[in-house]
């Protein structure tokens, strides 16, 4: 849904997917300005690396592919890594990312 959301440009509910840590850090507006160049995004996750951790939180390894436009044109970028999910008010959401 989170990436289905940035490529409707609904970046409001993208973000409202992201824990009460990363909305510490990160305003609404920081989080959108972010996506200004993104045309699109799509990812590919690997079930088979999906990682239940000690503390009761989800490693989702994935890799990213996203089209941007600049004036120079539109390019491909492909990043790899993963995201932690968890449970917040008994509700699942994106708790932290480490995606190069």
């Amino acid at each position: 849904q989170y990436y289905a959301d940035i490529n409707n440009k609904d970046y409001s509910d993208a973000y409202s997917i992201w824990g009460s840590a990363y909305h510490k850090s990160t305003s609404s507006y920081q989080f959108a300005k972010g996506f200004d160049n993104t045309k699109s995004v799509s990812i590919n996750s690997n079930s088979e690396g999906v990682t239940i951790l000690n503390d009761g939180t989800v490693r989702v390894p994935l890799t990213i592919t996203s089209i941007t436009t600049s004036g120079s044109g539109t390019a491909s970028h492909t990043y790899q890594g993963y995201y932690i999910v968890g449970m917040e008010n008994e509700v699942w959401h994106l708790l932290s990312a480490n995606i190069h």
